[in-house]
């Protein structure tokens, strides 16, 4: 599991939640991705920025909220589209013979 996890201004106590959160991704991702969790708290509002990165791709997003859990949560929902939208695109574009659209 390679996960860094930056924390400024933050005390979590419940770090493997945010782990096994991102792994779940990591398992849907790209092949021997990496993934790097920020978070921040300015002015009452946490800033969650997370990256996730494989020799050929690289995604970003980043979600402020005033609640963590929510601003984590949203990272994680972007972050999944971002994953599906990846999938999708990779398979359109295949040029296998034996996948078709339909």
């Amino acid at each position: 599991m390679n996960i860094k996890l930056k924390l400024k201004g933050l005390h979590v106590s419940d770090k493997n939640l945010f782990k096994n959160q991102i792994q779940q991704l990591l398992e849907r991702g790209p092949y021997l991705s990496t993934a790097v969790l920020k978070i921040e708290t300015k002015n009452n509002e946490k800033k969650v920025e997370l990256s996730i990165s494989s020799p050929g791709s690289r995604f970003l997003v980043c979600a402020k909220k005033p609640d963590l859990m929510a601003a984590f949560r949203l990272a994680l929902w972007e972050m999944d589209t971002k994953i599906l939208r990846w999938k999708k695109e990779r398979m359109f574009n295949s040029k296998s013979p034996y996948i078709t659209a339909s």
